[in-house]
């Protein structure tokens, strides 16, 4: 089947929903009064210019604060819950994006993320932590599709970019809120804008601070509870704007995370699994918060982030030119056989993991961009960007000789992992608009690519046992050039209806895998990328009613897939893998006090050629040597962490009382269908579909000035699994979301 006629299926189900957007605004709603309370403009950045979410021919979900605070969004992970087809995972510290089955399942050094994250327009190759950025925000955005041709750096999935409030000319003012809640969560943020010099210089200042109790409980006498909060975040900005025509803005910031961190939970392993790690026993299996660990946990992650942005009004055009640097140091120290034994007992291990990875970062990019006057709108720019990461992963495993229990054997493997990235991008986009005020419009776009990345590792194996120890060491290099291009057209039915479809490609770098068995395997291949969409934005019933619609069909060449090979993480490319799905995002205000939200996403990601060898079965499923199905066919599989269906459906009703204020209660809740986190498609790493609902009741004061809120999230207290990692010895680690909880708070601004 043809890239463009397997598209087939997604126009079949869009269609008759595009149709029927187009036919029904000149519907009327039965037994709605139309007020003069509508949903305001979102202007967003998706572009690289500003413009109106609904005139903006890409998938886009745009959240400001204050929605934000109502969806109960407290960090980045939350935003699957809220925008189709998001998968947003957390494996330790650091992130696992997916955006139509499309992002980063692998998050080591070796890997770079498929859904590229921007901080105020700069790229964070390693956003280990991150989550306190979601405050003092102007607004995030969440494109969905490859980002080829604007955006760099392997957006194939798409991209989440965050704009911080900048600083402001006027007045002196300061907002904080403060949130007490289950396990003991202390959390306070607080923002100042500062103006120096009247109409030219103003500052503001953001800080964040959080504590919780973890909510996994350690068994261990003494041991330490995993899943806890222990972080400081801060944002200081510095606007300098002399005139009209140019600004500069100086940014600094910096995340501090301590605490166990994130923990994760030994799960079950099937029967049959001829692994070592199978056999053993690993406690209170029912209870997904019950866990049993003889090591110290302990996690330590910083990252500092410091840029420049200039911003110049030509006479032909506006140029935006960016400088940054940055640095990602991330610890963490973890129990890795969860075994109620001892490595010295019959029966017992003890496994030790530590991996302290470091990144240094540097990026520029500059952009020329037409004036919004300009007869042809057009955009062009330059970009680059240098990593450095660093990783030195050490395993200490100790347990009785299985032949001779009363000898003790310890292994210990220390790896040094070196890698330098450099990345060059030249891009540029034009648009030509035609018929009468512009109703069609014609888009065009390329970026070229070149990528090198230079890599050194350094192994080291000892067993004490047989007094015998093994060095590796290895130096790998790679060059890769890619183009990548957009071509698109949008229709503007009416002012409030446009119609828009675009065919892009988008490119993820390839990369090492060290110790690999045979040298064709130390290096993977880029990921390519065809994706067709077609869309619909549409606002109805005078701005009452918002439905927004896409279609997409995916073609992906070389997808880039990962699993844990002799306790290294091996990326491997499947030769065709294919998405193709439908969404919906719903906006209502019903009445004055009534409004909802949903959305809903229906996609089909599958492995179309795929051959792969399970390291949990050397053998084949059968187990028997030499019998032919060492290499599992899984054409037909689920794509990893791509649920079939999700959707989420919100409710708010707001009673104004008087001269008091406001009462706004609000419900929410979540659907996803089951999800395996491995391409083999094993009971062992699936996660059944699961729902959860959150409520929240908030006073607002008369002049909005201050509020109190209080609140429910996982009503249902499901017991979600947020990730799920198999090691090559068979053992089963999920990081955990989190229980029911409850939580008050008060917040002000003046």
């Amino acid at each position: 089947m043809s890239r463009i006629g397997s598209a087939g299926l997604a126009f079949s189900v869009a269609m008759p929903l595009l149709t029927w957007c187009l036919c029904a605004n000149a519907a009327t709603l039965s037994g709605t009064t139309i007020d003069n309370t509508r949903l305001g403009e979102i202007v967003v950045t998706a572009e690289r210019r500003e413009r109106d979410l609904q005139k903006t021919s890409v998938a886009v979900s745009a959240f400001d604060q204050r929605t934000l605070d109502d969806l109960s969004i407290r960090e980045l992970t939350d935003f699957e819950h809220v925008v189709p087809g998001l998968v947003f995972s957390q494996d330790n510290s650091e992130f696992k994006v997916l955006i139509r089955g499309v992002g980063s399942d692998d998050t080591g050094t070796n890997s770079q993320p498929g859904v590229a994250l921007h901080l105020d327009g700069v790229f964070v190759g390693r956003a280990a932590g991150f989550n306190a950025a979601t405050y003092d925000i102007e607004r995030i955005e969440v494109l969905r599709g490859p980002q080829g041709t604007l955006f760099g750096r392997n957006s194939t999935g798409g991209t989440i970019n965050v704009h911080s409030k900048k600083p402001a000319h006027g007045e002196l003012s300061v907002m904080g809120d403060i949130r007490y809640g289950d396990y003991d969560e202390v959390r306070i943020r607080g923002a100042v804008n500062i103006p120096l010099v009247e109409d030219k210089v103003a500052a503001r200042l953001t800080l964040v601070s959080e504590e919780r109790d973890g909510f996994e409980n350690n068994l261990y006498p003494g041991g330490k509870d995993g899943s806890d909060a222990d972080d400081d975040y801060w944002r200081a900005q510095l606007l300098y704007e002399p005139n009209d025509d140019f600004n500069l803005i100086l940014r600094a910031s910096g995340l501090n995370s301590r605490g166990v961190g994130p923990g994760r939970k030994r799960l079950q392993t099937p029967s049959d699994c001829p692994k070592a790690g199978c056999s053993e026993i690993a406690e209170d299996q029912d209870d997904l918060y019950t866990v049993w660990k003889d090591t110290a946990e302990h996690q330590s992650v910083d990252l500092d982030l410091f840029s420049a942005e200039a911003n110049w009004g030509l006479s032909f055009a506006n140029l935006t030119a960016i400088a940054s640097t940055g640095e990602t140091k991330f610890i963490w120290h973890a129990d890795g056989d969860q075994t109620r034994a001892k490595g010295t007992e019959p029966g017992g291990v003890d496994m030790i993991l530590g991996a302290p990875i470091s990144s240094e970062q540097d990026l520029a990019e500059v952009r020329l961009t037409s004036l919004p006057s300009a007869p042809i709108e057009w955009l062009a720019g330059l970009f680059f960007f240098d990593e450095e990461t660093n990783t030195d992963f050490g395993l200490t495993n100790i347990q009785p000789n299985p032949f001779v229990p009363d000898i003790i054997v310890t292994t210990k493997v220390i790896s040094n992992w070196d890698i330098d990235t450099v990345s060059y991008a030249a891009f540029g986009q034009i648009s030509y608009s035609l018929g009468a005020e512009d109703q069609f419009k014609l888009t065009a776009g390329a970026r070229y690519t070149h990528d090198k990345a230079d890599g050194e590792i350094y192994d080291l194996l000892t067993i004490d046992f047989l007094n015998a120890s093994t060095l590796t060491e290895e130096t790998l290099s790679e060059r890769w050039s890619e183009i990548t291009w957009r071509l698109g057209a949008d229709w503007q039915v009416t002012p409030s209806n446009l119609l828009y479809t675009s065919l892009s490609t988008g490119y993820r770098t390839g990369g090492f895998n060290f110790q690999a068995e045979t040298p064709e395997e130390s290096i993977y291949d880029p990921e390519d990328l065809l994706a067709f969409e077609i869309g619909s934005k549409n606002r109805f019933f005078d701005d009452r009613l918002q439905l927004n619609l896409a279609a997409f069909y995916y073609d992906y060449k070389d997808f880039q897939t990962f699993q844990i090979v002799e306790d290294t993480l091996f990326i491997e490319n499947a030769a065709e893998v294919s998405n193709r799905g439908v969404e919906a995002e719903l906006q209502a205000i019903v009445t004055d006090a009534f409004s909802i939200d949903a959305h809903f996403a229906i996609q089909r990601g599958r492995f179309e050629e795929f051959l792969s060898g399970d390291p949990l079965y050397p053998r084949g499923y059968d187990l028997i040597p030499n019998s032919g199905d060492e290499l599992a066919d899984l054409s037909g599989k689920h794509l990893p962490n791509t649920p079939d269906k999700s959707g989420h459906i919100g409710a708010s009703y707001k009673w104004r009382m008087g001269g008091l204020g406001s009462l706004t209660v609000r419900g929410q809740t979540y659907y996803q269908s089951e999800v395996y986190s491995r391409a083999f498609n094993l009971p062992i790493g699936k996660q059944g579909s699961y729902k959860k609902s959150s409520l929240q009741i908030r006073f607002d004061e008369r002049d909005e000035n201050w509020y109190v809120l209080a609140g429910v999230d996982n009503m249902e207290g499901e017991n979600d699994i947020a990730n799920i990692a198999i090691t090559q010895t068979g053992r089963v680690l999920a990081n955990i979301g989190a229980p029911r909880t409850w939580y008050i708070g008060f917040g002000f601004q003046m």
